[in-house]
C-alpha cells in the first residue's frame, strides 16, 4: 500500500517537472517575439528619424545646389552688365588730354544754354583743366566796361572775362582774343604760373563752348608782347598775326596750319616790362559730328 503511495507520488512529481521544462522551454522559444508595443514604437520611431534625417539632408542638399544655380545666373549676367569701377568714376579731366568729361560737358552746355537766354551779352563758355579758368565770356561794346564788370552788368572789381569787341562774337573770325584780369587767384593769373616747359606741355588742351558749337583750343604757342603790338589790330590776316606770336614766343609746339584755321589768344598783363602782355594762343577745333572727345 505505502509502495503504492510512493510510486504514484514519483509519477506525479515527475509529470510536474516535465510540465515545467516543457513550459520553460515555450518561454525561451518566444521572448523575441513578446516586445512590449512602446519599446517597438521607440525603435520604430528611431529608425523613421533617421530615414526622415537621411531624406531631409538629401533634399537640403538638392535644395542648395538648386538655389546656388539659380542665383548664379543672375548675378553672372549682372557682373558682366554692370558698370566697372572705372565706368562709375569720373573720368578727370586734364590739360595735357584732348578729353572732357560728359559731366564737364554737360555742365558747360547747361550753363550755356542758360545764360544765353539771359545775358545778352554772352558769346560762350571757357574752360581749361587744372587751373582755375572756368568761366562766362562776354562782349561789350567796347574793351573797357567789362574790365569793372560781371556778366550781369552789375559792377565788379575783378571784371568778366571777355571777347574784344572788334571780333565777330559768333567766332567767324580767324583771329580772336580774349582778355582778363592777371589776379593771384582767379580769372587769367594762372596763366603766369604757366611759363615753363613743363607746365605749358601739361596744358595742351582748353575747351570753349558757344550757344551753338563746342571747341577745343589746341594750344601751340605761349609768347609776350607790348600791349601795344600789332597783334591786337584785330581781326588782322592770320599768317602774319600767327608769325609774330611765334617771333615773341617763350613756347612753341608744332603744328601743322590751314588757310581755314581759326585762332583763340588769351591775353592778360605780365611783368615782363612796361606794358607787358602774356598771350596764351591755340586753334579752334570744332566738335562736330564725332564724340570720340567725351569721357
Amino acid at each position: 500500500m505505502i509502495r503504492s503511495v510512493r510510486f504514484w507520488a514519483a509519477v506525479i512529481l515527475v509529470a510536474v517537472l516535465v510540465v515545467c521544462l516543457i513550459y520553460r522551454a515555450h518561454r525561451q522559444t518566444h521572448s523575441s517575439q513578446d516586445i512590449p508595443p512602446a519599446v517597438s514604437a521607440v525603435v520604430t520611431t528611431a529608425s523613421a528619424v533617421s530615414s526622415a534625417a537621411a531624406a531631409t539632408t538629401t533634399t537640403t542638399i538638392n535644395i542648395t545646389t538648386t538655389t546656388a544655380s539659380a542665383e548664379n545666373v543672375p548675378q553672372t549676367e549682372a557682373a558682366a552688365s554692370a558698370p566697372t569701377e572705372e565706368d562709375v568714376t569720373e573720368w578727370t579731366n586734364s590739360g595735357s588730354e584732348p578729353y572732357l568729361s560728359l559731366q564737364k560737358y554737360q555742365d558747360m552746355q547747361d550753363r550755356t544754354a542758360q545764360l544765353s537766354e539771359g545775358y545778352p551779352d554772352f558769346v560762350g563758355w571757357l574752360y581749361l583743366a587744372d587751373s582755375d579758368i572756368d568761366y562766362a565770356v562776354v562782349q561789350g561794346s567796347d574793351n573797357q566796361y567789362f574790365l569793372s564788370h560781371a556778366p550781369n552788368g552789375k559792377e565788379y572789381e575783378c571784371g568778366s572775362i571777355f571777347l574784344d569787341y572788334r571780333c565777330d562774337r559768333h567766332f567767324s573770325d580767324s583771329t580772336n582774343i580774349l582778355f582778363g584780369h592777371n589776379m593771384s587767384s582767379g580769372m587769367f593769373g594762372d596763366l603766369r604760373r604757366w611759363r615753363s616747359q613743363e607746365e605749358f606741355d601739361a596744358h595742351r588742351y582748353g575747351w570753349f563752348m558757344t550757344p551753338d558749337t563746342l571747341y577745343m583750343i589746341d594750344f601751340f604757342v605761349m609768347s609776350v608782347t607790348s600791349g601795344y603790338d600789332a597783334v591786337y589790330t584785330v581781326p588782322c590776316e592770320a599768317d602774319e598775326w600767327r608769325s609774330r606770336l611765334l617771333e615773341n614766343a617763350l613756347f612753341t609746339r608744332e603744328m601743322a596750319f590751314s588757310p581755314d584755321d581759326r585762332y583763340l589768344l588769351l591775353t592778360t598783363c605780365a611783368a615782363d616790362f612796361n606794358a607787358a602782355r602774356l598771350q596764351y594762343t591755340g586753334r579752334l577745333v570744332p566738335m562736330t559730328g564725332s564724340s570720340d572727345y567725351l569721357r
